[in-house]
Parts: C-alpha cells; structure tokens; sequence
C-alpha cells in the first residue's frame, strides 16, 4: 500500500513550491474592491489534520481554474504553490501564522477521496471578551469570541447617509463575567433574523468566527467581515460549558451592560454646569449657529486604516502610527461654529457624517465644485449654516466638565423641526466601523454551501492538542496570518536584490547568462513581486533553475 506523503501547515516555508497539504476548507469567500467593484481573487482559511489554521489565496488571474472546484467544508489535496511570509503590517487577517499560500497556475487542487486523519470541521482560536478591549487598536487582526446571546432587537431596515438602503441586526454576547456588543449588517443581518427566529433551544450560545473589533459612540462592538462565520449552539465544549453556567441564577448578575440612553434636553447655560456624572454621556441641545469659524480650515486628512490625524512630510502625508504615505489622502470634514441660545453660547464641532448630513456632499465633491473657482475660499455650502436653527446631540467629555476644553463635539444634528435627529440607538445605524473604513469588501463565494456556517457542527477543537477549550488571554504576534490580499517581503533577500538591480543598469544591453542569468531568476521568483510577476512560471523551469542554482554554488 501507498501512502501520500502530507506536510504539516507548520512545516511550510518559502524554500521551495512543490509542497503537498491535505486540508479542509474552513472557509472561502471572494475579495472584490469597494469602489470598482473590481475582483481580486479568492480566499480561503485551511485547516489540517494537526488542526492548525493558514490563510490562502488565488489571484483573478487563476480563479477561473479553481472556483468551480471550491466548496466551503470539503477536504482536498493541494500541491505545488508558492509559500510567503508576511510583513507584519496588513490588516483584518483571520489566523495568527506568520506564512500564507498563493496558488498559482502549476498549483493542482483535488477533493481527497482517500482515507486518512480525521480533520475538524472548523478550528478557533478564543479570547476572552474582557480582552477584547485591548485588541481593538490592533487593525491587523480579527477574532473568534463565543457568548450567551442576550438584548436581542428586531431586525431594522434604514437609509444611511449616501442614500443607500441598509439593514441592521443588534444584540450583546456576555459569558458571565464580561459583554460586548454585536452588530450585523446587510445580508449578513438578515441571515442572523432568520436562524434565530428558528432557533428554540434556550438560552443559545453563539460563536462568533472572524469577527471585526470596532467602536462607535466610544462604545466596544463587533460587527460582520466577509469571512465572518456564525455558529449556534454548536456541539462544541465551549457552548456547553457556557450553557451550563448560564443556568446558575447568578450568571447575569454582575453584569452591567449600558443601556441605550435617550439624551436629556438641555439648555447651553445648563450644559456647561454640569457634573462629572455626565462624562462620556450625550445631551440634546437647540441652538442657532452665530458664526463659522472661516479662519480654521474645515477639514483634515486621515490615515483610513488607523483613522488619525496623518502628518505633512516633505510635501507628503503621513500616518505616523502605520507610517504608510499618502500622496492624495483621504479627507473628512472639521467645520468649528459657535452656537447659541437664549442663555449662552457654546464652541460646537462638527465632524464628516453631521456637515454630510447637512449639505448632502463629501470633501471631494466639494473641491470639485471649486475647481473652476478659487479653491482656497472658504466653501459656500458651509457658511450657510450661519443663521440657521439646528438640534444636536452633543457627547460631554471629561476636559468639558473639568473646563479643560470649551469646545463640545457634535454626534449628531438635524434641521430645526426635523424629526430625524438620532437616539443613541439609531446613531449606531451608521456605524463607520461598518461603514467607512474598509479600502476592500470582501464578497461571499457563491458556490459556498452557505453563506454562514448556520447548522450544529462536528465537534471542533480549539488549538493544537485536546479536547479541552482552551481560550487565549492576550494576543500573540508570533503566530500571525494575514487574511487581506498582500504581497510579503522577504526581508533576507533586500540587499541581494539591490545588487541585482545594480547590475542590470550596469548591463543594459548585455541580458545575463549562465550563473548570473540563473541567479537572477531565483531571486526574481523570491522577491517582493513574485507571486503577481511570476507565478505564471512552469514547475520544470521552476525546477531546472533550482538544479542550475546549485551547480554553481558547487563550483
């Protein structure tokens, strides 16, 4: 008897390409960008039999070659595929390992009909929800959590600010000891309603795979990403031990979860009284606009990653977190007025989603009408606010309330006899987290068993090793998989390459042989562009320059 000679996913590395891996596919979702829709390839999250997870990825350029073979939850064979390492800086990834998979197009992909070790349906990696609020400013990864489901709301079907039609789905996981809440977005929404109007086995307990961290209105949430899987009291240790404390009378006890407020009305003289009890809470406010501050530029450029402030570099913008540059960075609203009533005035901002919801435009289409114009004079559109009568929802701050800043920042604002000004509950319909910051949405694959992974699965285990749910306490940077489409550099190889590009301006007209010619190749396959550049090359060149490779090093 035969037997196929599997690798391991930890024993991958970039050496060579003709690996040979039995997996399951745990996952797999398309990536088309947001603002072509264009496609960009396939994605996939592996599991083996060791049950260690590895992110992959195949290019448009080969799609046509595996997406019919596809199916989220088959096992298959995969060999012959380029392994990278990652830089460290992509963002939203769904498994911590230091290396992912590029298909190519010598890459073979079959369903595996043989027998062999039994591999989990899907694997996780748990934290703690008490620890989520330390991973929130981490962009690079999203996370696994399991909880009780409780303060369910009904489905809600709105508008959101660019006129598009939304749905929202809203609940809170706790597990006894902390909560957080959940928020869900279109079809994805939709499909949560549905199972859990079915769903009539209580209390139930959730996971949560590939969630993404957020906050909106200084509020902790999760929220949907494309590789988001939803799994309902699954046959999993974790769901049932959580099932089992839910049962004790004291399980919610401790909790405290806010509630959602409505703001109080005030008056400006009363809300510059007021006290520490109200730091981080919202108040209602009518106020007319006396003056724009014209002399304050009424905008900033933001880093859309990290959302802050990028820094002006030699004529170039800069996010001095991610360090990343912006040649034309993104731009949002920052427009100062001073608003008053009858008992006082106060110093108001207003940030991108208040001033949009107002004039109806972006920054960008606001440059563009003064393209013809001067496009230096303070824009039209916003000193006509001056006069006007408006209704905000103001968010106090602890520099408010211990005078430390005069200047009150606006969360929302309406028209005066308007009735659409937001309670804290509608405010989160726009939740930028949802909403704002993703460069890429990813779309779900359509020959997918399903969307989400709904139905009771077969027992899954956490980690490497037993039975027994194992939940980790902080994030790890060791073990660090990238789920967005990112070409890695190999760090090693940065110094070779440049003298390779210096020898090729030194020869221009001469095109390399022999040693150098083979060389040169094996570092271009290597190299930071490898996986677009050349993965089109055949295995037996791929091969055969191998084989030259280390002929003359022997010599």
């Amino acid at each position: 008897m035969s037997f196929n000679n599997f690798s391991p996913i930890t024993k991958l590395n970039a050496s060579k390409i003709k690996w040979n891996i039995r997996v399951r596919a745990q996952a797999v979702w398309k990536g088309i960008t947001r603002e072509t829709k264009e496609f960009r390839g396939i994605n996939m999250i592996l599991v083996d039999d060791s049950r260690f997870r590895i992110h992959a990825f195949v290019s448009a350029r080969f799609a046509h070659l595996f997406d019919k073979d596809l199916e989220e939850g088959q096992i298959y064979n995969i060999s012959n595929f380029i392994v990278q390492e990652y830089t460290g800086v992509e963002f939203h990834r769904c498994v911590r390992f230091e290396k992912h998979i590029y298909f190519a197009e010598y890459t073979k992909l079959a369903k595996s009909l043989e027998l062999g070790l039994r591999i989990p349906q899907c694997c996780f990696d748990f934290f703690d929800i008490k620890d989520l609020e330390k991973m929130e400013c981490d962009k690079r990864f999203l996370c696994d959590v399991a909880g009780i489901v409780k303060d369910e709301t009904e489905l809600l079907d709105y508008v959101n600010d660019n006129q598009e039609q939304k749905k929202q789905k809203k609940f809170t996981i706790t597990d006894g000891r902390s909560a957080v809440k959940v928020t869900f977005f279109d079809d994805f929404a939709e499909n949560v309603e549905n199972v859990l109007k079915k769903e009539q086995n209580y209390p139930i307990a959730i996971i949560i795979a590939s969630a993404k961290i957020g906050r909106f209105l200084g509020e902790l949430s999760l929220t949907n990403y494309p590789a988001t899987r939803l799994y309902l009291n699954t046959n999993h240790d974790i769901v049932q031990n959580l099932k089992t404390r839910a049962k004790d009378p004291t399980f919610y006890k401790d909790m405290v979860v806010r509630e959602d407020e409505h703001p109080e009305m005030m008056t400006v003289k009363d809300i510059k009284q007021l006290t520490v009890k109200y730091i981080a809470k919202k108040v209602v406010c009518g106020v007319t606009v006396k003056k724009v501050q014209e002399h304050l530029h009424w905008y900033d450029c933001i880093c859309p990653k990290c959302n802050i402030l990028l820094d002006k570099v030699n004529e170039r913008f800069r996010c001095g977190k991610c360090g990343k540059y912006y040649p034309w960075p993104p731009k949002r609203f920052r427009v100062c007025l001073i608003g008053c009533d009858s008992t006082g005035g106060l110093a108001i901002m207003l940030g991108d989603r208040e001033v949009r919801k107002l004039t109806g435009k972006t920054v960008f289409d606001i440059t563009l009408d003064q393209a013809e114009g001067d496009e230096d004079k303070f824009p039209q559109v916003i000193k006509d606010f001056q006069n006007k009568h408006y209704k905000m929802v103001l968010k106090i701050s602890a520099e408010n309330v211990t005078k430390e800043s005069d200047v009150y920042e606006a969360i929302d604002i309406a028209n005066e006899g308007e009735e659409n000004l937001s309670t804290e509950a509608s405010l989160s319909i726009a939740s930028p987290s949802a909403e704002d910051d993703n460069s890429v949405i990813q779309m779900e694959f359509n020959n997918t068993q399903t969307s989400m992974q709904m139905t009771p699965m077969v027992t899954p285990t956490v980690g490497k090793g037993s039975k027994n749910t194992k939940i980790r306490k902080t994030p790890e940077s060791e073990d660090e998989v990238p789920d967005d489409m990112c070409i890695s550099t190999f760090k090693n190889m940065t110094k070779k390459k440049d003298r390779m590009i210096d020898k090729k301006k030194s020869h221009t007209d001469t095109p390399p042989t022999g040693k150098s010619a083979t060389k040169e190749q094996s570092l271009s396959f290597c190299g930071p562009q490898s996986s677009i550049e050349n993965d089109h090359i055949s295995l037996n060149k791929y091969q055969k320059n191998t084989k030259q490779k280390g002929k003359g090093r022997m010599q």
